[in-house]
């Protein structure tokens, strides 16, 4: 999978979903590429999710549907949130103490002094960014393992009480596994959006499971967030799952069949000839295949809903795939014997699970946009940003990334 930046545009009039969609249009339109989009990504926002889901319409026919997305990584974010603002006292007090910290290199001097006899690890404080919940997971962890040298120069900084610092531990051992999933989702190299479903399920039953140990944190209120979008994110990533080898078997039977279902109206039933040679060609295998469940036979249902599809009925019963390896890997190698399904697999599995390579690309244009230099022309910002993502991939193709 590769990511690179084909157009950057100022946005003069109003940010309205109308408007964000006939600009994504006009940009589809002069590339040429209006029937190679299979998705569009986008945060939370109301006027960003009506402007995809107008430009998806705009692109969809009866055997393609574009799909209009939500960032999985801000649907995290959200829910991170939503713990931390139970929390509002002790994380002022935090971030208090950071700012006075990270501004006085004496205090902080001080304070490293006391570390290393109360068995510490002196560090600098880390500051929180609004828009990115795991920095303020970051901060917090950065001043936690100091807590004790803090106590020292308590008469310089707000000082937290024992059952404050029992509430701060109890949100860090709640989103750790949030921050994994956060950098794991936000990857645009390999496949992320197919492991979105079964990511949320999971962080749904660890706030669930902890609730009861996690009582000063308001993990219902974090549970409620996360259930709002569960739905939502588990429908987009279905056909994803579904063409991922590594989870096509971790679906429910009712999953498969409404995938099937879906498949279904999207390919041609291969002639004899294909079929023939699509049973008949060798299966790529790895030698964690030894080790993984073969699929001896489908149950009545599956059978009943892949009859007359011998492509689907084929796939329904491979070996499942480790999920270190590459899914896109597996499809290069087993093109030939699911030509149809190749296909789609190719447009479901390119599919993102959050917008974090264009908040990269926002990030960038920051640096390049300052205070001294503001008066450049929106054509010249857009053809350095293109400029600046094609050195890059050009970059990784000679490295061979």
């Amino acid at each position: 999978m590769r990511g690179l930046t084909i157009s950057f545009q100022e946005m003069p009039a109003s940010h309205t979903g109308e408007n964000l969609s006939n600009r994504l249009l006009e940009v589809a339109k002069k590339f040429g590429i209006e029937e190679k989009i299979s998705s569009f990504v986008s945060d939370n926002a109301n006027n960003a999710m009506n402007g995809v889901t107008l430009a998806a319409e705009a692109l969809s026919t009866d055997l393609s549907k574009v799909l209009p997305l939500r960032c999985l990584a801000h649907v995290l974010h959200l829910t991170a949130s939503a713990g931390f603002e139970s929390l509002e006292g002790p994380m002022a007090k935090v971030k208090a103490i950071v700012s006075k910290l990270r501004s006085s290199n004496t205090l902080l001097s001080t304070l490293h002094s006391f570390c290393v006899p109360n068995g510490e690890t002196p560090s600098k404080p880390l500051t929180a960014t609004p828009t990115r919940w795991n920095s303020t997971l970051a901060m917090l962890e950065s001043v936690s393992g100091m807590r004790k040298s803090l106590a020292s120069i308590k008469e310089h900084i707000p000082s937290l009480t024992a059952e404050e610092w029992k509430a701060l531990d109890q949100i860090q051992v709640l989103l750790t596994p949030f921050s994994v999933a956060t950098a794991h989702l936000s990857g645009s190299g390999y496949c992320t959006l197919s492991s979105g479903g079964f990511i949320v399920n999971f962080l749904r039953y660890h706030l669930e499971d902890n609730e009861h140990a996690c009582p000063a944190v308001g993990v219902p209120a974090m549970i409620e967030k996360l259930k709002k979008y569960q739905k939502d994110i588990e429908a987009q990533a279905l056909l994803p799952s579904f063409f991922d080898p590594r989870y096509l078997h971790q679906l429910s039977d009712a999953e498969k069949i409404t995938a099937i279902g879906d498949i279904k109206t999207k390919i041609k039933k291969p002639s004899r000839t294909n079929e023939s040679k699509s049973q008949s060609a060798p299966k790529a295998k790895a030698f964690h295949d030894m080790f993984s469940p073969n699929i001896q036979a489908l149950p009545d249902t599956l059978d009943k809903a892949t009859r007359g599809f011998p492509e689907l009925e084929a796939y329904m019963q491979i070996y499942s795939l480790d999920h270190k390896e590459n899914p896109l890997e597996w499809w290069s190698s087993n093109e030939e014997r699911f030509p149809n399904l190749a296909v789609l697999a190719r447009d479901h599995l390119a599919m993102l699970a959050t917008t974090v390579p264009s908040e990269a690309t926002f990030s960038a244009a920051g640096n390049m946009i300052t205070k001294k230099r503001n008066q450049l022309a929106s054509e010249t910002v857009e053809g350095l940003m293109i400029a600046h993502s094609w050195k890059r991939y050009q970059r990784s193709l000679r490295e061979g990334k």
